[in-house]
């Protein structure tokens, strides 16, 4: 394990700076419900900077020229203002992206904590809310690394606007961006230390202590639940979104891998089961099954375990649900707030909805929770927050600023209970859960170990136990780099409609009639563009205006948006191509597959960088042949059933071998072209 305090740093405090901009840019500053934003305007203006005051939830055009956002957190935080902050986010960053490549750019946002970022001297009865607008900062820094991020923290109880507005306009306009606080007792930036945890001389939580755990009796939550039933056996109630677990029936109990629960799930079935609905019910009986086994884990430990199907966003059914709780194992002692979901894409395309969810997951559900237990002597609360919050990432804005909440509502409750161990653990990628192998790939090439999953839960015995410990920590798995605390420079996302179009080197129509293969690649009832064809066609884009190079691969395949037609609709697709590159003794061409609506709105639907050379690459020796068990299923159901694929892509011809490590099949080649493509 790999354990990070977050600690306030000295740093610099500018007085003054000269603005980076030209002189015809513009600066929007949101209207604070004091008279702030109108003293920032007016400094900006002294230092000759063209600003204006702006609503949060404007919806007026956005001007040309416009190279700066500051975002000013009202002193009485509304529930709304994280998705306003986040929704003026998305409508300006086309025009600060623009911006950002002629003359430069900044969003800067403005938190009123304590200055320091809860770390030094948030009061009982804070508002937090606006805590979450750094972690929208940093994750602008990830998504558009040509606009510079700054995120500030304003001590709330500054009450001399003018002195305020000096510093705040001085920061912001002083190039380097980061994380910054400002108060009478100096500026300061985050910082993180590594300190080791000692390892508990006792449990926490004994036989006579109830612990409430939200997230389920899956993955992590699960983990950490079998841990402090192993040091204590506490009483556990675990609140999950999904139904209570349910026995297994005895035609299910025996079967293991996935093709013989597929196949009894088949064979019990009243209705035909289309491809999805099959794969629907064996991921329901997979997820009942762990839920059973992680109770009966819990169970033989010591633990006596309830489960309840709770949505953590509705305060009635948390607050009935801890009642109930109360009434069943005894008098709460312990809170564990592990719920969370994710809807990751970039600022640009994610909607409110899918941000207020991710936000009402964790930050109201903890609220919830803290309600319901307001009158409760706890020994310890802990929140799972993510290293997200810290660090940012791309595509994770509301996971960032959600997490960064419950950060600070962490610190708030540690004031309001001095004597109660709160800590706020931002988690790094767990070994499990929803860390698959790809992420997992992608993290360790990032230089970030996953969390052993056991490691992990025994760790937050230890932390749990630390008395006097910090409440804000960042946990890593052991042998992790650690990523700049300052906001780091990530590859643009190509999924930005702003950026400009590679040159066109071909343009097809695409429809079933001319390629035939569609109709045999139908979802839902629409024909959809295969991955194939995608990385075939930029292959072939590629080649355009490269003659005598040869296709060997590609990197960074990234898919945006698919390809998808309805009934007799035909699609103009643009097949686009930049010069080639040389590097490391091959050509790389960035490449992208576009579209155009009747509206005239571009859709980037596939990007990637096409490897060429000069000869192809030395055919690999093939492996040896793998012997496994029989697959006994008919190849005829092989399509009707497992897979949803026509006749045209129906390519199987046996299957010699299955089991969880693999498969083993004969297949034909691909046929002419001419044969399936007009």
């Amino acid at each position: 394990i790999n354990r990070q305090v977050v600690a306030a740093r000295r740093a610099q405090t500018p007085i003054e700076a000269v603005s980076p901009l030209p002189a015809s840019a513009l600066i929007w500053v949101t209207r604070s419900d004091d008279q702030l934003s109108t003293a920032v305007v007016n400094r900006l203006r002294d230092q000759g900077v063209k600003a204006d005051e702006v609503e949060i939830t404007t919806t007026a055009t956005v001007p040309e020229d416009l190279a700066g956002l500051v975002m000013l957190a009202p002193t009485e935080s509304s529930s709304d203002l994280l998705t306003h902050a986040f929704s003026l986010t998305r409508r300006v960053g086309e025009t600060l992206r623009n911006s950002a490549g002629h003359e430069g750019a900044f969003l800067t946002t403005v938190s009123r904590l304590d200055g320091s970022f809860g770390l030094d001297g948030l009061s009982a009865d804070q508002a937090v809310l606006s805590g979450g607008l750094a972690g929208l900062s940093k994750t602008v820094g990830h998504e558009w690394p040509q606009v510079e991020t700054t995120a500030i923290d304003l001590d709330s109880d500054e009450k001399d606007l003018v002195w305020a507005a000096e510093r705040l306009v001085a920061r912001i306009l002083t190039v380097g961006g980061g994380e910054f606080g400002i108060s009478r007792r100096g500026t300061c930036t985050p910082e993180l230390v590594t300190e080791e945890v000692s390892p508990a001389k006792s449990t926490v939580f004994t036989s006579s202590d109830v612990v409430v755990i939200s997230g389920g009796a899956r993955g992590v939550t699960a983990e950490v639940a079998v841990e402090l039933a192993r040091a204590g056996a506490p009483r556990l109630a675990l609140l999950g979104r999904s139904a209570p677990p349910t026995p297994e029936p005895e035609w299910l109990r025996d079967l293991e891998d996935e093709p013989s629960l597929k196949k009894a799930i088949l064979s019990r079935a009243t209705a035909k089961l289309s491809p999805r609905d099959l794969g629907d019910q064996y991921r329901k009986v997979q997820s009942n099954r762990e839920v059973l086994r992680n109770i009966a884990r819990m169970e033989t430990a010591g633990s006596r375990v309830t489960y309840h199907a709770v949505d953590v966003r509705d305060r009635v059914a948390v607050t009935e649900a801890l009642h109930d709780i109360s009434e069943r194992l005894g008098p709460i002692t312990g809170l564990i707030h592990g719920a969370g979901v994710l809807a990751d894409s970039y600022i640009s395309d994610k909607s409110d909805a899918d941000f207020d969810r991710v936000l009402a997951t964790k930050i109201d559900g903890f609220q919830f929770l803290l309600d319901a237990v307001r009158d409760r002597e706890l020994k310890s609360i802990v929140t799972f927050s993510s290293s997200t919050a810290r660090f940012g990432r791309t595509g994770q804005a509301d996971y960032a600023v959600a997490n960064e909440v419950l950060n600070k509502i962490a610190q708030r409750e540690q004031r309001r209970r001095p004597d109660c161990r709160v800590v706020s653990v931002n988690w790094g990628p767990w070994d499990g859960g929803m860390v698959t192998s790809t992420l997992r790939e992608m993290f360790a090439d990032e230089g970030i170990s996953v969390i052993d999953l056991q490691a992990g839960a025994r760790y937050l015995l230890d932390e749990i136990a630390s008395t006097g410990g910090p409440v804000e920590v960042v946990i890593l798995g052991g042998g992790s780099n650690l990523p700049d605390t300052e906001i780091r420079v990530d590859t643009p996302a190509p999924a930005l409609s702003a950026l400009p179009e590679l040159p066109t080197v071909l343009e097809r129509e695409l429809n079933t009639g001319a390629h035939q293969f569609l109709s045999s690649h139908v979802i839902d009832g629409q024909a959809v563009l295969p991955m194939a064809m995608i990385v075939e066609w930029l292959g072939h884009g590629a080649l355009h205006g490269n003659p005598g190079l040869r296709f060997c691969g590609f990197e960074d395949l990234r898919v945006f948006k698919g390809v998808i037609l309805s009934k007799g609709e035909t699609i103009d697709l643009r097949v686009c191509a930049d010069k080639a590159e040389k590097s490391n003794g091959h050509f790389q061409v960035p490449t992208e597959l576009c579209s155009t609506s009747h509206d005239g709105k571009r859709t980037l639907h596939a990007s990637a960088r096409m490897v060429l050379a000069n000869t192809h690459p030395n055919i690999p020796t093939p492996a040896a042949a793998r012997v496994l068990p029989r697959y006994d299923a008919p190849l005829e159901t092989l399509y009707t059933e497992q897979l949803f694929h026509g006749p045209a892509l129906r390519g199987i011809t046996t299957v010699d071998g299955c089991d969880r490590t693999g498969i083993v099949v004969h297949c034909v080649g691909s046929p002419p072209p001419q044969e399936w493509c007009s």
